[in-house]
C-alpha cells in the first residue's frame, strides 16, 4: 500500500499537451513501483490539456494550473509542490517503461552518497515507434560517481525523463535556473554532479518522443544562445579544475561554431547573422572577462586567441559560402 507521504514525486510539466498527455500519464500509472504521486503543473495551456488530465480519477494525481511562466519556473513550482523524498521528471510527450522506478529507486535507497540516477532512453517517433537508443545513437559511454567532467565534455547525456534525484540535493543546488527554457536540466544536473555522486541503469527505462513541436526544435536559436550563456556562467565557478576550464573553452568554441553554422545554413538575412555574431562575441568577451582575474594574462590571451582562431577557421574552412549571409 502506498504510504501517506509518497516516496517518489513524479513531476509532469505541460503546455498545450492534448496530443500526448494521456499516454504520458498512463505510462506512469502503469509503474510496478506504486509508492508515488504525480504532480502535474499546467503552464497556461489553451487547448484541451486540462480536460484530459481531469478525466483521470487516480487520487495520486495532483493537478495545478498557472499562468504561463516558462519551463524552468514551472519545473521549480512542481518541485516545490512535491512531497516525496525523491523527484522524478517526465515531459508531457515522453513515456516511461513500467519497471523504471522499480529499477532506479533501490540505487538511491541503498547508496546514500548517490544523489541522481539516470538511464538509457529510447528515441520514439510521433507515433510511438522506437528507432534508436540514446547511448548508442550519441556514442555515449555512461559514467557513475563524480560525473561533472563527463557532462562538460560530452554534453547532457542524462536525458530528463530518465532522471530521479534526491529532493534535498535538488533544493541544495537551487533547483532549476528560471532563465533557461532549453538547457535548464543540463545546468541542474551539472550542479548536482559537482557536489554529489550519480549512478545509472544501462537499459532504456524511458522514451523521448522526437516530433516537430519539440521545444529544442521550435526554439533552436534560443537553445544555442542558452548553451553559450551556460558555458559563460559556469566559468565563474571557483571550484573547477584547470582541465575543466580548458574543456569549457573548447565547448564554447564548439557551440559558437555550431550556432553560427546554423544561422548560415538557414540563409538567415544579414541582420540575423549580425545579431548572432554579436551575441556570440558578447558572450565570448564575458567569458574572457570572467577568466582574466584567475589566469596569468598570457594564459588568458592564449586561450582567447585560440578560441577565436577555432571559430574563424572552422567557419571559413568548412562552412562559409560566399553570399550565405548576404
Amino acid at each position: 500500500m502506498p504510504r501517506a507521504t509518497p516516496l517518489v514525486s513524479v513531476t509532469i510539466c505541460c503546455y498545450n499537451s492534448e496530443e500526448y498527455i494521456a499516454e504520458t500519464v498512463r505510462s506512469v500509472l502503469a509503474q510496478t513501483w506504486d509508492d508515488f504521486e504525480i504532480v502535474m503543473v499546467n503552464d497556461g495551456s489553451t487547448d484541451l490539456t486540462e480536460e484530459i488530465i481531469k478525466s483521470f480519477s487516480d487520487p495520486r494525481i495532483q493537478y495545478y494550473f498557472q499562468t504561463n511562466a516558462g519551463v524552468g519556473a514551472t519545473r521549480n513550482r512542481a518541485v516545490d509542490l512535491s512531497r516525496g523524498k525523491y523527484v522524478a521528471f517526465l515531459d508531457h510527450d515522453d513515456l516511461w517503461e513500467p519497471s523504471k522506478l522499480e529499477k532506479q529507486i533501490p540505487l538511491l535507497e541503498t547508496r546514500p552518497e548517490v544523489a541522481l540516477v539516470y538511464s538509457d532512453c529510447y528515441f520514439i517517433d510521433p507515433h510511438g515507434d522506437r528507432f534508436a537508443t540514446y547511448f548508442a545513437y550519441q556514442g555515449v559511454e555512461p559514467c557513475r560517481g563524480r560525473a561533472l567532467s563527463a557532462l562538460v565534455k560530452h554534453g547532457c547525456f542524462m536525458q530528463l525523463p530518465s532522471v530521479v534525484v534526491r529532493k534535498d540535493a535538488l533544493i541544495e543546488v537551487g533547483k532549476f535556473d528560471p532563465r533557461y527554457n532549453i538547457v535548464e536540466d543540463y545546468d541542474t544536473w551539472m550542479k548536482i554532479a559537482a557536489a554529489h555522486e550519480v549512478d545509472y541503469v544501462r537499459e532504456p527505462l524511458c522514451s523521448y518522443r522526437d516530433h516537430p513541436a519539440n521545444t529544442s526544435k521550435t526554439q533552436q536559436e534560443r537553445g544555442y544562445q542558452e548553451l553559450l550563456n551556460l558555458v559563460t556562467e559556469w566559468s565563474r565557478r571557483r571550484d573547477l579544475s584547470p582541465e575543466a576550464l580548458t574543456e569549457l573553452d573548447r565547448k564554447y568554441a564548439e557551440y559558437a561554431v555550431t550556432y553560427l553554422y546554423w544561422l548560415m545554413r538557414r540563409r538567415r538575412p544579414a541582420s540575423a547573422c549580425a545579431r548572432g555574431l554579436e551575441f556570440t562575441a558578447t558572450e565570448f568577451m564575458r567569458l574572457f572577462a570572467i577568466r582574466s582575474p584567475d589566469w596569468r594574462p598570457a594564459g588568458s590571451w592564449t586561450r582567447a586567441s585560440h578560441a577565436l582562431r577555432v571559430i574563424r577557421s572552422e567557419i571559413t574552412k568548412r562552412w562559409l559560402t560566399p553570399g550565405r549571409c548576404a
